[in-house]
């Protein structure tokens, strides 16, 4: 009877694990595809789909660090990416000219005066509403999970201090970014 027991808890466990490597794979590929499903970017040339992947998956690693929990982390990184898209439709539409990372120096201003910029918002519509409650109930429901790296602490500081000096690295421009953003090959204005 014992040896049932065991090998039913062994068998739980081996399925949680399974199930957690799953998610983790499931919400890095999720993540990965954003360009291509948010923009369309990258179905010309994996390199141009790389380069628009790669700060989504570096957002969606720090993300993980700090949560533990992968399909959380991959909904925040989505959301985020949502919210970057719109904007970028926005200043297209309105100015003729794409969001760049320098853009960012603006949000400051952009927080004393919002009824400046309200106008450009449109109302989101009834889908996109229930698509969001949807997401901030499976978040919160994703939370109550035991988290997938507990007795992990070091490595999950590790990650966290990699993906976001990596982030960092392509925000400020060294080396080797701009020759991988290089504007003549990828057709992005990326700073």
């Amino acid at each position: 009877m014992s040896e049932r027991v065991h090998t039913t808890a062994l068998s739980q466990s081996v399925r949680s694990w399974l199930n957690s490597r799953w998610s983790l794979l499931l919400a890095g590929v999720a993540c990965g595809l954003i360009p291509l499903l948010l923009d369309g970017g990258g179905r010309d040339s994996v390199r141009l789909w790389l380069a628009n992947a790669l700060p989504w998956l570096l957002l969606w690693l720090c993300a993980l660090a700090l949560t533990c929990r992968p399909l959380f982390a991959a909904s925040l990184t989505w959301l985020l990416a949502a919210v970057v898209y719109q904007v970028n439709q926005i200043k297209l539409r309105e100015l003729g000219l794409p969001l760049v990372p320098s853009d960012v120096l603006v949000f400051d201003q952009m927080l004393s005066s919002p009824a400046l910029y309200w106008r450009y918002l449109r109302l989101p519509s009834l889908p996109q509403l229930l698509l969001l409650l949807l997401l901030i109930e499976s978040c919160r429901r994703s939370w109550r999970l035991r988290p997938l790296c507990r007795p992990l602490r070091f490595a999950q500081a590790l990650l966290f201090v990699l993906a976001g000096g990596v982030l960092l690295s392509v925000q400020q421009r060294w080396a080797p970014w701009p020759q991988i953003y290089d504007q003549e090959d990828l057709r992005i204005s990326f700073w």
